[in-house]
């Protein structure tokens, strides 16, 4: 039996949006719900939609087909046989706080007034070891191979950027908003499952609030300085033990107000 699908138009603070009732109808709840898409898929000075499902991402032989910068131990970025686009990525050793990042080329998302923002990806790890991983996603203007610190220390402690992040020894999903120094950690966004996709995403609201999503649903927003400086994407997983840990990607979808 086919899907049945219930495609409606929704209005939410002067924006209009299609959403279908039967695939997403947490839509008008969710983070996209007040998203100007179709209005910058019109006119490009609105604003600028990154998208990437994860077809075309290769690793270190073939940089040219890939939108990102890799770093790590060894790090292995791969295309995997799965549907929809699944891409990779996971440290070549086994040993302990090894790590794999990707992160774009430029950095060309920031917080600054009037400039709202939404970013979402959808991710999974299947723990090798209970709890061992580090995972972290999000926006950094300094990101590296161990932008996870050693021993599930976390995020640095000088960064400008916002992150969702799991660590070792936990099995919850953190986030934490960072202009330089001066940082704001939620401990307890919400669980983290093994083996199973997560949607992880925050909200900018371009004024002084950044609203965590987990799965679609809102978290304890924070408040920041409009100050924070341009940052790239980042997607980071570090061995937690001596166990290799591979994170899955989805898609990337990131939109910023010009």
């Amino acid at each position: 039996m086919a899907v049945s699908k219930q495609t409606r138009s929704y209005w939410n603070g002067n924006v209009l949006n299609f959403f279908d009732e039967q695939l997403n109808p947490t839509f008008k709840a969710g983070l996209w719900k007040a998203c100007p898409a179709l209005v910058i898929l019109c006119d490009p000075s609105v604003g600028v939609e990154f998208f990437d499902d994860c077809f075309n991402v290769n690793d270190a032989a073939s940089p040219a087909n890939s939108k990102f910068t890799e770093s790590g131990d060894t790090p292995l970025v791969v295309v995997t046989d799965a549907a929809n686009g699944v891409i990779s990525l996971a440290p070549t050793a086994v040993t302990n706080n090894h790590a794999c990042t990707i992160a774009t080329d430029g950095e060309s998302w920031d917080i600054a007034t009037n400039k709202e923002l939404w970013f979402e990806a959808r991710v999974k790890l299947t723990e090798a070891n209970t709890d061992d991983a580090n995972i972290l996603i999000g926006l950094n203007n300094a990101p590296g191979a161990d932008v996870m610190q050693d021993n599930g220390a976390g995020p640095p402690a000088n960064y400008d950027g916002i992150s969702i992040f799991k660590l070792d020894g936990g099995t919850e999903w953190k986030f934490e908003t960072s202009d330089a120094t001066v940082q704001t950690t939620a401990t307890t966004l919400g669980d983290f499952t093994t083996n199973t996709w997560h949607r992880v995403g925050f909200h900018y609201d371009g004024v002084t609030t950044v609203t965590p999503y987990l799965d679609g649903v809102a978290g304890t927003a924070h408040t920041v300085a409009a100050a924070i400086t341009e940052m790239e994407f980042i997607a980071s997983v570090k061995n937690g033990d001596g166990n290799k840990e591979t994170l899955l990607i989805d898609y990337i979808k990131i939109v910023n107000l010009r």
